[in-house]
């Protein structure tokens, strides 16, 4: 591994030509570089240079393990991985990635999620010194991690500049009424190459939704965990080293319901069935016995989140979101089937009134059940503690989102130093 891996930080200036050489093998078909630069304005503010420092040991540490896991994540030949410390000028180069590979896909995106994991888990700290005297060190942004070109990147606010962002992906479809197998299929080519912690993707997933027969609903119900969307999403899940909130039609001895399950690399964690039934749904399922349950994940890359799980029209009962941050979430995930424009105009809302991150994965397309059509919004979004959209999808495509969110502000629910939103709750003047 040695021989395929160079890493270093120091004052020397970082030469792009030395990382090329080192990369270059006569087994890779491709090579990616990227160097990030001293500009000269940061917000319209002019700077003289920028000052790094750095955990020196631990940095080095870190840059190698990022190394090895890319080298094994996108079956590269050769990483090198470089970073200065002390000053560097304008124009002069920070930090240089280089990567090669048999194709240049894999080139492509291990170069990218390099860059974006060197710059949130790397303890290397920037400082921007200005013309009119004064310094600043400067939070970390990270931007998010994908792959192809129909993935919308959006750089988050993070918190403190050495802390890791929760990588969280919402993946936009059309699926297919009553063809598992194809919509299985679809969403398996979707993870290729992409990087994500948390993935959530549509509601009732598997089967589309606007089912004409009991006979339609009986050929696409299936058991959680044994049924085989929650087997192939585990499958997927280990492959990629994330987790994946997905929904399904789900069977069991108490009748048919609207459920989304939880999977990551260790497997079946759990399930969540829907409270609030829409439209015709409630021709098909039963509402759910489960609750708001909220679950304790932790990421491939070690971060330990608390993640809560509504589907679609749950959403407009503010209880919904509200019970899953008194039982401690700092993520939703919002598996949905959304047909009304109201939703993503709310979720910014639902983000900020408990403080926690949403993650709204809707569907596009239009279906019929032979009486009405039924056209779907698409519009998928990821909203911040803030109240702000981090990330968005168009109506009409397919499409994933991404956006790395900093889970200290969700953990923050202080409105001002004499509020707190829990705090400050008064239940006994609250009508059920």
């Amino acid at each position: 591994m040695e021989d395929r891996i160079h890493v270093h930080i120091g004052p020397a200036p970082l030469v792009a030509e030395d990382a090329v050489r080192f990369v270059t093998d006569e087994r890779a078909g491709g090579i990616a570089v990227f160097a990030g630069t001293t500009r000269r304005y940061t917000d319209d503010r002019e700077t003289v240079e920028l000052e790094y420092e750095a955990y020196e040991e631990m940095a080095v540490s870190e840059m190698i393990r990022l190394a090895e896991d890319a080298l094994d994540e996108y079956s590269l030949v050769k990483a090198y991985v470089a970073h200065r410390l002390g000053s560097v000028s304008h124009g002069e180069s920070s930090v240089l990635i280089a990567v090669s590979a048999p194709h240049r896909d894999e080139a492509f995106w291990a170069c990218r999620w390099l860059i974006d994991r060197v710059k949130s888990q790397v303890p290397i700290w920037k400082k921007e010194k200005y013309v009119d005297g004064s310094e600043e060190w400067v939070k970390g942004s990270v931007p998010a991690v994908g792959s192809t070109s129909n993935t919308r990147f959006q750089t988050p606010n993070l918190g403190s500049s050495h802390s890791s962002g929760l990588i969280i992906g919402c993946y936009q479809l059309e699926p297919r009424l009553l063809d598992r197998a194809a919509n299985l299929e679809a969403v398996e080519r979707a993870f290729e190459g992409v990087s994500v912690d948390l993935a959530v993707l549509p509601e009732l997933l598997s089967s589309g939704y606007f089912f004409s027969s009991q006979e339609d609903v009986d050929s696409v119900v299936e058991e959680i965990p044994d049924g085989p969307t929650t087997v192939k999403l585990i499958e997927i899940a280990r492959r990629r080293r994330c987790h994946i909130v997905a929904g399904l039609p789900e069977v069991d001895g108490h009748g048919y319901f609207n459920s989304a399950v939880l999977v990551g690399p260790e497997g079946y964690i759990g399930r969540y069935r829907k409270t609030h039934l829409f439209y015709e749904e409630k021709i098909w399922f039963v509402p759910g016995d489960s609750g708001f349950p909220v679950f304790d994940v932790v990421s491939a890359s070690g971060i330990s989140y608390r993640l809560g799980i509504m589907i679609c029209f749950d959403w407009f009962f503010p209880e919904s979101a509200r019970t899953l941050a008194a039982s401690g979430a700092d993520v939703i995930a919002h598996p949905s089937n959304l047909v009304k424009e109201w939703c993503p105009q709310a979720m910014p809302i639902r983000a900020l009134e408990n403080h926690v991150f949403t993650a709204t994965a809707n569907r596009t397309g239009t279906e019929s059940n032979g009486k009405e059509d039924l056209t779907f919004i698409g519009s998928s979004l990821i909203c911040g503690p803030d109240g702000v959209v981090r990330a968005s999808a168009a109506r009409e495509s397919t499409e994933w989102i991404v956006a790395s969110c900093d889970l200290s502000e969700a953990r923050d629910k202080r409105v001002t130093d004499r509020n707190e939103i829990f705090a400050d709750r008064r239940p006994g003047s609250y009508r059920s």
